[in-house]
């Protein structure tokens, strides 16, 4: 089939968006699509790649559909399997069994579709490429880019494997998989360096951007592993080099021209500074490089979902709940078959509302969340019964309505490859201490800020923060008195933790050291809550690289992570402390690093 032929299949495809009006993808001529390649001569093969790449572009710039399946009005030729499996992946955002069956179903047939598309090889080429370098210009554009998204692909199906299946084997069969995708990368890297012809300069952008986001994202996601792990996989060849892969993702970025590849770095930016830096990290991470993917996400489609989302969520990390919610709430009006999108943003919402202290609309999207979210039902009825707590003290519902809430939490646990996940657990445990102690806990609601690091997305500002201050040192004092007991140590020594928190984000560092030391010199009385103590250890930690005191900080790291064992959110805390200890080495790298160079600078000098 002709370019010419593949190209009429795109007359006048209309598609009904949410704000009201129409996309119109109109028919895409050869005109344009010659543009794309700066205006190079091109063979007819390399102008249905490029021609497939627009078509990806204009599909992922239509994400405020309506209906998702609409994607599929998009597709044609041979590229059904491709775009079908990206229909399937995204529908896989879900987390649900069913759609994640889907989705490892899609990859697989894109696998396969991929495997017809590779460069074939004899058994002879094999041997001799064992023994000597591969000759990456006997591989057309095409066969080189089909390496690549194999790899990707492996990739996609390792973690749709790790979600859907819930077993041991599961782990093997995705430890598999990721080991397969990460030696197609290194194939693809070489490739990169080695191979001198290209029918295009946008092919070659394209491939570069991609094997610079894959191992990109490789490298930033390893590093956060524990050093035990990080010894072993650098063994075994992994990467895990922070800086590496911010570099290499700021270049897979800087390509913006490659939007069929620059698309997924930069959700992947967004996504791992806005979302997992702040709740595993020590938010030392590039915001301004986030801020800069956002914007750039922006100027593209700034009306799609998830570019509402994600200006919401910057929004919120600067300290802007109002502009925030604003944005949450466009988010949500732009669609509603993507439900579970939709519950990102309520996620979001509760926070903003509940670091202005507006308890009853936090439990009001709470409430939306126990009804329609899946994700953890347990941690859903646990927040929505905190926050309607704090209603009940301030007389604004009865505390029946509150017990009746955490009754349920316990039933509602979901267990994964056979163990209840440790926000779960948290939950129903508290609430097990809520029902046993009628209800006399401390600020569950203000604890849930420092288990989901919600005191960092504060910006620091002391607008946020003071009110809430305010209302741990009132709950402070309801304690005071009960300190010297055994059976209220626990709940003064929470107090104290909450306390030293939010004065670390009020940068008031040597305020919460004293709050952590006197949870930690109390250490022999604490018998029930015994994750407040490697909390307190770690957020000491933290407190004292803040002051430059990184002897001191290494060693309550190290000990938050290698004396405890079998609390409450033990991994938090190991993510956490291995982060932080990661920072003080990097941070010694540097000032060695700087330190050398002063001494050439001084020798030179002399």
């Amino acid at each position: 089939m002709s370019v010419q032929d593949n190209l009429t299949k795109f007359d006048d495809i209309d598609i009904d968006a949410v704000n009201g009006g129409e996309t119109k993808v109109n028919k895409m001529n050869e005109e344009k699509t010659t543009q794309v390649a700066n205006g190079e001569i091109i063979s007819e093969s390399s102008l249905v790649a490029i021609v497939t790449l627009e078509e990806v572009n204009s599909t992922v710039k239509i994400m405020h559909l309506k209906d998702l399946k609409e994607l599929t009005l998009c597709t044609y030729n041979d590229y059904d399997h491709n775009l079908e499996s990206y229909n399937h992946l995204s529908i896989s955002f879900a987390i649900e069994i069913p759609e994640m069956n889907a989705g490892k179903a899609a990859c697989k047939e894109a696998l396969e579709f991929f495997e017809k598309c590779r460069k074939p090889s004899s058994i002879s080429e094999n041997i001799s490429n064992f023994f000597w370098k591969v000759n990456y210009d006997d591989y057309t554009d095409e066969e080189i880019h089909v390496e690549l998204m194999m790899a990707l692909t492996h990739l996609a199906l390792a973690v749709l494997t790790i979600f859907g299946e819930q077993t041991f084997m599961a782990l093997i069969k995705a430890g598999l998989r990721i080991r397969t995708g990460y030696n197609g990368y290194r194939f693809c890297e070489d490739a990169l360096k080695n191979r001198k012809q290209w029918n295009t300069k946008v092919s070659r952008d394209e491939f570069e951007a991609g094997v610079s986001f894959g191992f990109g994202a490789i490298n930033l996601l390893m590093s956060h592993l524990p050093s035990k792990v990080l010894k072993l996989i650098s063994i075994l060849g992994f990467p895990c080099d922070r800086q590496k892969g911010e570099s290499l993702l700021r270049k897979s970025f800087d390509l913006k021209h490659t939007w069929h590849r620059n698309f997924p770095c930069i959700f992947f930016v967004i996504v791992y500074y806005l979302y997992f830096e702040p709740i595993f990290g020590m938010t030392e991470g590039d915001y301004n490089f986030a801020a800069e993917a956002v914007e750039d996400l922006y100027a593209k489609e700034p009306n799609g979902c998830f570019t509402l989302l994600f200006k919401g969520r910057l929004n919120e990390m600067r300290g802007n709940p109002e502009s925030a919610l604003d944005c949450y709430n466009k988010s949500v009006a732009s669609q509603s078959k993507w439900i579970h999108l939709n519950n990102v943003c309520y996620w979001d919402m509760i926070w903003c509302h509940a670091i202005q202290l507006q308890w009853g609309k936090a439990a009001e999207y709470a409430d939306i969340l126990v009804k329609q979210c899946k994700w953890s039902p347990a941690t859903n009825c646990y927040q929505k019964g905190v926050f309607m707590h704090l209603l009940s003290r301030e007389k604004k519902i009865s505390e029946e309505e509150v017990f009746e809430i955490m009754k349920k939490v316990d039933g509602l646990r979901i267990r994964f490859g056979g163990k209840t996940l440790p926000p779960e657990k948290f939950a129903a445990t508290k609430s097990e201490k809520f029902l046993r102690e009628d209800g006399k806990i401390p600020l569950p609601a203000i604890e849930l800020f420092h288990v989901w690091s919600i005191f960092s997305i504060t910006g620091g500002s002391p607008k946020y923060l003071e009110p809430i201050l305010r209302l741990i040192e009132e709950e402070l004092q309801v304690y005071m008195s009960e300190k010297e007991s055994d059976e209220g140590i626990d709940n003064y020594a929470l107090c104290l933790l909450l306390k030293g928190v939010c004065l670390r984000h009020l940068h008031q560092y040597e305020e919460a050291v004293k709050c952590f030391r006197e949870i930690i010199n109390g250490e022999d009385r604490i018998l029930c809550d015994k994750y407040i103590l490697p909390n307190a250890y770690c957020e000491l930690g933290l407190t004292l690289v803040r002051l430059n005191r990184s002897e001191e900080a290494k060693l309550c790291l190290e000990t938050a992570k290698n004396n405890y064992t079998g609390y409450l959110m033990e991994t938090m805390i190991h993510l956490r402390a291995h982060n932080g200890l990661r920072f003080i080495k990097q941070s010694n790298k540097n000032e060695q690093q700087v330190g050398k160079r002063g001494l050439r600078k001084a020798l030179t000098f002399f």
